[in-house]
């Protein structure tokens, strides 16, 4: 008896039999509709068919939705009764009054509704009239309803019947599709081409716009995948179409199982979906896949496994679970053909795998490098290969034969017979080493082969045959013998390295000594040592613990180790050795011991003299007058000798490990790390490898001269620094006295020598009338060795004057030639007292030079007198001049000695002369040269030499040439004159002056030039009045009551609003200032005393000009003569300027020239290792800009610019100028050389 549930199944199932459910509206169910509400006066009529879940209206009128929800539908209550279901008024009714369409919209009230059957009776749908209002339906009504219901069930059997053909058609169409597919299958080559006609055929079958068929694999991990036998092209861009070109012919391959046919793998069931894109099941299509509205995957089995999948999509009617149990035959069908198609690849994978195997062992046989034969199990030769033959030296007609024996050296015949037959009898594995004969001449005698033979056996395991190689082991048989006689040298080499052997046998515990290990241990050669005996040798503890514990950690761990000992040989002698061990691993544990054994003695007393010799070594360097420390790269003390620690109060470990900054006073503490850095990114160095007179920092603060020289040394690959450092202070304090000692001599013995020598020169020139001639003759000599004596001291004292920066100068644009005729004239009485000519060569010439007259005529009557001292008598003595470019040469040429080669280098230097002897024939003090030069550089010329020996020597002087218009120029600072301020008065001046006589004197001098004057006699004074009042400068003594000037002037520059105030120290300690403030500041000038009134006033112009009362001229240092015209020749400057090539020439031209501004091209302190001191003293009293190569490259744009900048102090523009040296050096090391252009 069938139950209500399996009812329900079989009516379910002819409903879905229909094909109606989800159609479109069809005319021959809406006209009955519509004829029902005209007969029926109602606004709602539907024919329902109650599905599963819903009930579904084929035909609606007045309602604006096609399905409900069963469980509130009164059409599937109306399929359960028997015959019409009637409800006049629905809300009385208990059965309906809840629903929804009743309490809500529509408001349903009147139901009358009849049951639609199938064929078979079952009730399929209702035809039912809905009304809004309650009423009643009569007899005749319901009858009509009934017949309308008849009309529909009609349809429906229609319906049924034009679905059993369409299924009658498909099946055949099934069949046709099957068939055909398996006759493709029989008589195609490329299954490929046959499943591309199945796909088409599937897809004519299912009504589908795509599809594909593909093989179920698995890969390395068990997870399956598809590869795609045939699938429609959907490429839809180049990449997809570029992808399906390249991919298509071998199968697509599809890894990812998350998508919808994936699902339907993995699931092993079917699969439908309704919308593909949006299906929860997958995740998407890539951007651009052609639409997918219906799809369904379907796995196909082959004995209980998924070995295909079929998917169709897009069917214009969707996809049902019908179609499944349709398609089941066909899939059925291309699971058989799958696996076909795979055991038959499997056979030609097969047999083509057995062909190349045998092809592959044809060529592998003919071209290998060894011997191979076959011989079956009567002897007989079945194969050989050409190295097979060559090794025997036989034809391939004798090998067949069997005349292989013939070929072996009859001395191992016997034995290899009697191998093969024991081989022959035992059925295992055959190897021999033996000799065929070789009689060719190019052939080697004798050659060595090994011949290894297996059996071939049959399913049976019955030997059937046998396969064998021929080796050529006649090299390998060469090397054993060259091994052997290696060993032999080994052992002699052992010997002669004191190194033995041993070896310990674990299993025996037995103990193995080579002959050199017996003799380290002096025994005898026929010593048999054991375990313990061995270890008796070592009678040191220490020795002896060491090597019980290596070895147990040997055995027990399989630990190597590698021991220093000391053992007591047989002999008594005790001898340093070591002693290396390393364990042999067998099955998992050690099975013993073996190693070396050397005798280090020798060694060990190397390493005690070494270090004996660095203990001595060090005891020297402790023992030096000179400090030494070196340090690593990074600034870190590695070692420092005692003298260190004396220097400067340090014990040796508060240095070692710290860095050496600690040792320096500021700035230099602040920037060393940094130009330490700098220098190894760079190789700019300062210090290093140059050397020079620096302070160092003691530990309590001090500070002391020092000489320091710095070298750079590599260690551990790594760089180290090493210095050596000399305290200066006791030859600091000697040159001062020296110096103080020569002007003081000088200086008082020139006051009585002025007085005897007038006293002299008078009675000479006859004062005292006529003197006996004796008498005169010794007045004469004394006059004139008074003279000599007066041109010594004022050698002295010029030359003192000169190294402490006194000497004054008064520079002049003046013409050349009247000097040089002055000159020339002055000295020929001279010259004629030595018979010798002095003749100026050049004709008038109206070249100008910046020049002070009497220094210049100085430095003529030096090189003059000297070229008349070296003629000979009657000799000519030459004065020229010629120009350079920009220069001017005066030369003066003698034709005496000449100067030997080997003083060429101290010609110029102080004291120095050619002849130095006591007996020389030439007088001098050997000062004269080195004035001369000193001079000319202050005027900023250069002077040299050229000389042969014996053929006389001319000395030149070269100068900066100027035309007769230049003076203009020249004239503005002497003719300007400060005048009064019509707004403000006159510039007050502030003298700082202890003595007041010199205060005085001041404040008339500085009152001459127009500037009003305060004094203070005391710093305490003077600061009170900076305070209070303003002032255009201020004149500072260094020596006062209450401290002294360098104290007032930290003072002054620490107060923010006195930084840039002007000041003028006037000092006879100027020097011993200038050094204490080391270009700390700027904007300070230094004179020193007795005061020159022109040189004061000038310096207080300079520091008092305004902006726009700038005359002074602009300075340029720079090579590039084309980037300096582009900066000199602008208009945008009003002062002049004055262009120099090299820093010398711009500390010659500042020497007697002041100037505005001083600009400088950074690159050129670069190739000067003492620009930076220069530019730093330079800076204490000239304002100096540094250029960079971007702003020389704008030229006078960025030269206005830079005019309006403030100055920096000495130490800020040190900074500066250091990072920017390195930052393009950085850049240089960085770029390319291309690109330096």
């Amino acid at each position: 008896m069938q139950t209500d549930n399996h009812k329900e199944i079989i009516r379910l199932a002819a409903l879905d039999k229909t094909g109606l459910l989800d159609t479109p509206p069809e005319e021959r169910f809406e006209r009955y509709t519509r004829m029902a509400q005209k007969i029926f006066s109602v606004p709602i009529v539907t024919i329902s068919l109650v599905a599963k879940e819903r009930q579904w209206f084929k035909s609606v009128i007045g309602l604006d939705f096609c399905e409900t929800p069963r469980n509130v539908s009164i059409c599937s209550f109306a399929i359960t009764v028997e015959d019409l279901l009637v409800v006049n008024d629905l809300s009385a009714d208990e059965r309906f009054k809840e629903l929804p369409a009743v309490t809500g919209e529509p408001h349903l009230r009147a139901y009358a509704g009849a049951p639609v059957q199938s064929a078979d009776g079952l009730r399929l749908g209702t035809l039912c009239v809905i009304d809004t209002q309650v009423r009643e339906f009569n007899e005749t009504q319901l009858a009509l309803l009934r017949e309308l219901a008849a009309c529909v069930e009609a349809e429906l059997q229609r319906v049924n019947e034009s679905q059993q053909q369409w299924e009658l058609h498909q099946a055949k169409r099934l069949n046709d599709v099957i068939a055909r597919a398996q006759s493709k299958f029989i008589q195609a080559s490329n299954r490929t081409a046959a499943f591309d006609g199945l796909l088409h055929d599937v897809l004519a079958l299912t009504d589908s716009e795509y599809g594909f068929i593909g093989d179920i694999l698995y890969d390395e991990h068990g997870q399956p995948y598809m590869k795609a036998y045939t699938l429609t092209n959907i490429a839809w861009d180049k990449a997809s179409r570029e992808f399906f070109d390249k991919h298509a012919p071998t199968g697509l391959e599809f890894r990812d199982m998350t998508t919808l046919f994936g699902r339907a793998v993995t699931a092993g069931k079917p699969l439908i979906s309704d919308s593909p894109m949006t299906d929860s099941r997958a995740k998407g299509l890539p951007p651009g896949h052609p639409e997918l509205r219906k799809f369904m995957a379907i796995p196909a089995y082959y004995g209980g496994e998924i070995v295909a999948l079929v998917g169709v999509a897009n069917a214009v009617s969707g996809y049902r679970e019908e179609q499944v149990s349709f398609l089941e035959p066909l899939t059925s069908t291309i699971a058989q053909l799958v696996y076909a198609s795979r055991v038959r690849e499997e056979k030609e994978a097969a047999q083509q795998l057995l062909n190349e195997s045998e092809q592959r062992f044809r060529s592998l046989a003919e071209s290998a490098p060894v011997g191979i034969f076959e011989i079956d199990d009567n002897n007989r030769c079945l194969f050989v290969n050409d190295r097979a033959l060559w090794l025997a030296n036989l034809t391939r007609e004798q090998a067949m034969a069997g005349e292989w024996l013939t070929a072996v050296e009859p001395e191992d015949r016997s034995e290899l017979l009697e191998r093969w037959q024991c081989y022959q009898q035992s059925g295992s594995s055959f190897r021999f080493d033996f000799r065929f004969r070789r009689s060719q001449q190019d052939l080697p005698s004798n050659a060595w082969v090994t011949c290894q033979v297996s059996p071939l056996r049959d399913q049976q395991q019955r030997i059937v045959g046998h396969i064998g190689t021929l080796m050529d082991i006649t090299e390998q048989k060469q090397s054993e013998q060259q091994l052997r006689n290696a060993y032999a040298l080994i052992e002699k080499t052992s010997e002669a390295a004191k190194m033995g052997t041993w070896e310990v046998d674990l299993i025996d515990n037995s103990l193995h000594w080579s002959a050199m290990t017996k003799r380290i241990h002096e025994v005898d050669d026929d010593y048999q040592p054991t375990l313990d005996s061995a270890f008796a040798f070592y009678r040191d503890d220490g020795s002896l613990q060491r090597l019980q514990q290596a070895v147990d950690e040997a055995i027990e761990h399989f630990k190597a180790y590698d021991l220093e000992l000391v053992i007591t040989t047989a002999s008594g002698r005790s001898r340093w050795v070591r002693s290396i061990g390393l364990p042999r691993i067998e099955n998992g544990r050690c099975a013993g011991l073996q190693g070396l054994f050397q005798d280090i003695s020798a060694r060990k007393e190397s390493e005690l003299q070494l270090r004996e010799q660095a203990s001595y070594t060090e005891a020297i360097l402790d023992n030096m007058l000179d400090g030494i420390i070196t340090i690593n790269q990074r600034g870190i003390m590695v070692t420092a000798n005692q003298s260190v620690e004396q220097l400067f109060g340090y014990q040796r470990e508060q240095l070692i490990g710290n860095n050496v900054k600690m040792l320096m006073p500021s700035p230099h503490q602040e920037h060393h790390d940094e130009y330490l850095s700098n220098y190894q990114q760079t190789g700019i160095a300062r210090i290093i490898g140059i050397g020079r007179e620096v302070e160092g920092m003691r530990q309590d603060g001090s500070l002391f001269p020092m000489e320091l020289s710095v070298w750079e040394v590599e260690h551990a690959g790594q760089p180290h620094y090493v210095g050596m450092i000399r305290d200066i202070t006791e030859r600091k304090r000697l040159e001062t006295m020296k110096s103080e000692f020569i002007s003081t001599v000088s200086h008082e013995l020139r006051t009585p020598l002025t007085s005897i020598s007038g006293a002299l020169g008078l009675i000479n020139g006859g004062i005292a009338g006529t003197l006996p001639e004796s008498a005169s003759r010794m007045i004469e000599i004394a006059y004139k060795n008074s003279q000599r004596l007066t041109y010594l001291i004022n050698d002295l004292l010029d030359m003192e004057k000169l190294v402490a920066g006194k000497m004054v100068f008064d520079i002049k644009l003046q013409p050349l030639w009247p000097q040089l005729q002055y000159a020339v004239e002055s000295h020929q009485t001279f010259a004629g007292e030595r018979s010798v000519k002095v003749s100026l060569e050049t004709t008038e010439d109206h070249t100008f030079v910046r020049i002070d007259n009497q220094r210049f005529q100085q430095v003529l009557a030096n090189l003059l007198s000297n070229a008349i001292k070296f003629s000979p008598d009657g000799g000519i003595v030459d004065v020229s001049l010629s120009h350079r470019k920009g220069f001017v040469r005066v030369s003066v040429s003698d034709h005496g000695p000449g100067i030997p080669l080997a003083f060429h280098q101290q010609i110029f230097t102080k004291f120095s002369q050619a002849d130095a002897s006591d007996t020389r024939k030439k007088g001098g003090t050997g000062l004269g040269l080195a004035i001369t030069r000193e001079l000319v550089e202050r005027m900023g010329g250069r002077i040299n030499f050229e000389s042969v020996e014996g053929e006389g020597a001319t000395f030149y002087v070269d100068l900066p040439a100027f035309q007769e218009h230049s003076s203009v120029a020249d004239e503005k600072l002497s003719q300007h004159q400060v005048v009064d301020n019509a707004l403000t008065g006159k510039k007050r001046v502030l003298i700082l002056e202890d003595d007041p006589d010199i205060a005085q004197l001041l404040a008339l001098t500085i009152g001459r030039g127009g500037y009003a004057t305060e004094i203070a006699f005391s710093q305490q004074q003077a600061l009170q009045l900076v305070a209070t009042q303003q002032f255009a400068a201020i004149t500072v003594d260094l020596l006062l009551p209450d401290g002294n000037g360098v104290d007032f002037i930290h003072a002054v520059r620490k107060q923010p609003k006195l930084r840039d105030l002007p000041l003028i120290v006037l000092s006879v300690k100027m020097e011993e200032g200038r050094l204490a403030i080391n270009g700390r500041y700027a904007g300070i000038d230094w004179l020193s005393k007795p005061i020159d009134e022109k040189r004061l006033l000038q310096a207080l112009q300079r520091a008092t000009l305004t902006s726009s009362e700038h005359s002074l001229p602009l300075l340029l240092v720079c090579k590039d003569e084309n980037t300096a015209a582009s900066i000199t020749s602008s208009n945008n400057c009003q002062q002049d300027w004055h262009h120099v090539t090299s820093l010398i020439a711009m500390k010659d031209y500042l020497a007697t020239q002041r100037v505005d501004t001083v600009f400088i091209d950074i690159n050129m302190l670069s190739d000067d290792a003492n620009g930076r001191q220069a530019v730093q003293q330079l800076a204490t009293n000239t304002r100096v800009v540094m250029l960079t190569a971007e702003q020389l490259n704008q030229g006078d744009a960025a030269v206005k610019a830079l005019l309006k900048t403030q100055q920096l102090a000495p130490s800020e523009l040190l900074a500066l100028i250091d990072d920017e040296l390195n930052r393009q050096a950085t850049l240089t090391k960085t770029t390319p050389d291309s690109d330096k252009d």
